[in-house]
């Protein structure tokens, strides 16, 4: 296991790096397919050659990714922000962190982090106690979050959102969630545009009905490859902004289900291919 600094260090000291097209942040869908995480970046890597030079080319870098790099713990105080304080985008995928306490040294390390992936972080527990809650701060730029196949249940992952005030896109894909219902009744993401859960165990559509309560600026969700037996159709519009709900490969057979879609007031995409009801298309029209 390593710090943060030594990973860092050991990928991009030796010399600038060439392939940034190549060190771009992608999400894995559970279809195989790569989702590029775009963020603007406006500074180019500095090209010094030296010791102090590579360290000013470090610290002024903008995206990092040491994933699958052993990184069991962010270091002391002020070393990770020393060497790459700058950075706006971080991929951990595959890191050893054993906690949140331990990701929310992440926040005070790195404060302009806007795109942040964890993606197979097993962590103990997602909780704080009482007195490390009132101790740490949280991501204030923080507008992607990928914790994708990290064990995390819907209740835990709400209970952080007091640390993710400015969330847009949460890629939650699998998890094996079965559920959404949580304590309290306000939004715990309300800026929340893009909901990835790919890959989970949703079988009833009254919890997903449940997000659309407590999200209620979601535009685009992701449900593919989960159980889904059926959309039913609400008598109050739970997804009052809902553009794009991807519900591919599931088990939606009734096509009572494509009607449904109708109680939607702005939605403009819909994917269920995979369906048992795709099969009987051709019949039907």
């Amino acid at each position: 296991s390593r710090t943060f600094v030594e990973a860092f260090w050991d990928k991009y000291s030796r010399s600038p790096r060439n392939e940034r097209e190549e060190d771009d942040m992608y999400i894995h869908t559970v279809r195989g397919h790569r989702v590029r995480v775009e963020l603007c970046e406006t500074t180019a890597d500095a090209m010094d050659c030296g010791d102090e030079g590579v360290k000013r080319r470090l610290r002024e870098m903008k995206r990092a990714y040491v994933d699958d790099a052993r990184v069991a713990t962010v270091g002391p105080p002020g070393e990770a922000g020393e060497c790459a304080g700058a950075l706006e985008v971080l991929g951990l995928a595959g890191s050893l962190l054993t906690s949140w306490s331990e990701v929310l040294r992440l926040a005070e390390e790195f404060p302009r982090l806007e795109a942040l992936d964890l993606t197979g972080m097993r962590p103990t527990s997602w909780s704080l106690d009482e007195t490390d809650s009132t101790k740490r701060g949280g991501f204030e730029r923080l507008k992607v979050l990928v914790l994708n196949d990290t064990n995390i249940t819907w209740q835990e992952m709400c209970s952080l959102s007091v640390h993710l005030p400015e969330l847009r896109e949460l890629y939650l894909n699998l998890n094996g969630i079965e559920t959404f219902r949580r304590k309290g009744k306000d939004s715990p993401f309300p800026k929340l545009h893009t909901l990835s859960l790919d890959g989970n165990a949703v079988k009833d559509w009254s919890e997903v009905e449940e997000l659309g309560r407590s999200l209620p600026n979601l535009q685009k969700l992701h449900l593919s490859q989960n159980a889904l037996r059926e959309i039913e159709r609400s008598t109050s519009s739970v997804f009052p902004t809902l553009k794009s709900l991807l519900v591919g490969d599931n088990a939606l057979s009734d096509w009572r289900s494509v009607d449904a879609l109708d109680a939607f007031p702005e939605l403009v995409e819909a994917r269920l291919s995979g369906n048992p009801l795709a099969e009987s298309a051709s019949a039907r029209h």
